[in-house]
């Protein structure tokens, strides 16, 4: 259950792996039904009390559902929005919030320079599995290849 001491546990927990400060903060327990555009706009709004806010990134797929991060220009900012918004009631729900694993892809581009940036992104999608071994130009035309020895098999075996 969402709302349950157990799953609240969990989230505490994990926050001990993640409590290193960042300029950008993870909030999940949003309300899903929520549009886009208005949950990025509330977002902003509130936590712009506490500074320049750069980016509000949320999506609508399965996965990331009821979560968002938010960007923020400086450090500082994003410590008194956390403290300050922990469970705060948004459209019927308490956010939870805490400091995002890693650095947004905001933040380096800003901060780093463009090598740096192009390494922080293919860390990014490694971790999440999405990254081919060859650039896509390679990969779809392996695709083709492979799509063409079938075709040859197919038509060789009938």
């Amino acid at each position: 259950m969402e709302g349950s001491p157990s799953s609240r546990y969990c989230f505490l927990t994990n926050m001990a792996e993640v409590d290193r400060p960042n300029k950008t903060l993870y909030v999940r327990n949003l309300d899903e039904s929520i549009k886009l555009p208005i949950l990025k706009q509330d977002l902003g709004t509130i936590f712009s009390q506490f500074g320049t806010v750069l980016n509000v990134i949320a999506h609508k797929n399965i996965k990331m559902r009821g979560q968002a991060f938010v960007v923020f220009e400086d450090q500082l900012a994003a410590e008194k929005a956390l403290g300050s918004v922990q469970q705060f009631p948004f459209h019927g729900k308490q956010m939870e919030v805490q400091y995002a694993k890693s650095q947004s892809d905001d933040t380096v581009k800003r901060e780093r320079s463009e090598e740096e940036f192009e390494q922080h992104k293919k860390q990014r999608l490694q971790a999440k599995g999405t990254v081919p071994s060859l650039p896509a130009p390679y990969v779809l035309w392996a695709v083709l290849i492979c799509r063409n020895e079938k075709r040859n098999r197919s038509c060789q075996e009938s």
